[in-house]
């Protein structure tokens, strides 16, 4: 349904981006149909706790799309296409590696659900696929933005910062994963949440945090290493984007936590931060760099409003 109404729209896409052929929109469409799917494989091996085969196909994800990136847009010469397939590949490989591990659940004979376990699942989907949503909406927009506003040089800049500083949001996510079904479990056992939460957002900001550090101080080398001294003028942005990146995978951590314990407040913020960033890059987007500090703006305004929302939740719970 997400691939027919996208095709649908892509005249009116392929306008606002000012682009000459539909092929990009299309790639788009297929890795948002195939992400989709993505978080029903990974909830099962959540609910499971099969880790090692679900960080298999989260870093499997990241892996394949990075190098297949690197080899398509460096080696290949495909540019932007190159790069959107990359990402269209990285999710197709990770639904192949979570199917795989969940063999012997496909083999299992049919049984009947306890009586409203399929209302509970839909009422639970709403705010699991709205968040969802948004995160993928949030992982792009600022692209096509960048690609509505700039120049065609503009724009392919912005894009490479954006790809490379995507990296650092995708890193620490396996931590996140494995924070879902334990925060689930706590919540159900009437347990103290905090210090599993805490132990993820240190670990996440570390991890992330680092990377934006590589990026803040060495860009130009990070940037001549995966795409070619001919992109160095992306490096300016990729101190920027890696540094929003870093606090949009912190804020994730408290997304995760609410969804875990059914505590739902958290998707206004995700709402609120969405609104921000467009509105933002509406009034300020003479250059790249501007649309850049767009994003950082939103993402720490995200970040500092999911903070005091967990803090919220925790002082009410004592």
């Amino acid at each position: 349904a997400v691939f027919v109404v996208g095709f649908v729209c892509s005249p009116v896409l392929q306008a606002y981006l000012h682009i000459n052929t539909v092929f990009p929109l299309l790639i788009i469409l297929a890795q948002l149909s195939f992400s989709l799917l993505i978080p029903v494989l990974g909830g099962v091996l959540q609910g499971l706790q099969r880790f090692v085969i679900f960080g298999l196909a989260g870093s499997g994800l990241t892996f394949i799309r990075l190098c297949l990136g690197i080899v398509l847009v460096r080696f290949a010469g495909f540019g932007v296409n190159g790069a959107l397939a990359a990402g269209l590949f990285g999710t197709m490989a990770a639904l192949l590696i979570g199917g795989r591990g969940l063999v012997d659940i496909w083999r299992q004979p049919a049984t009947s659900l306890p009586e409203g376990t399929v209302g509970k699942m839909f009422r639970y989907a709403v705010p699991v696929t709205l968040s969802s949503l948004f995160l993928i909406v949030f992982g792009n927009v600022d692209v096509m933005l960048a690609r509505h506003y700039c120049s065609p040089d503009g724009a392919g800049m912005y894009a490479t910062a954006a790809i490379i500083g995507r990296i650092g949001f995708y890193l620490p996510s396996v931590l996140v994963f494995v924070l879902f079904p334990e925060a689930a479990r706590i919540m159900e056992s009437g347990g103290n949440w905090r210090r599993p939460f805490i132990t993820s957002m240190l670990l996440t900001a570390a991890l992330a945090l680092s990377f934006a550090f590589v990026c803040g101080f060495f860009p130009g080398v990070v940037v001549s290493v995966l795409y070619g001294k001919e992109y160095l003028s992306a490096a300016g942005l990729l101190r920027v984007i890696s540094i929003a990146m870093a606090c949009l995978a912190m804020a994730n951590v408290v997304f995760a936590n609410s969804l875990a314990r059914e505590e739902y407040g958290f998707i206004y913020i995700q709402c609120a931060g969405m609104v921000f960033l467009i509105v933002a890059v509406f009034f300020s987007h003479a250059s790249p760099m501007e649309i850049a500090l767009d994003l950082l703006g939103a993402v720490a305004f995200m970040l500092v409003c999911s903070l005091g929302w967990i803090t919220f939740l925790w002082r009410r719970r004592n």
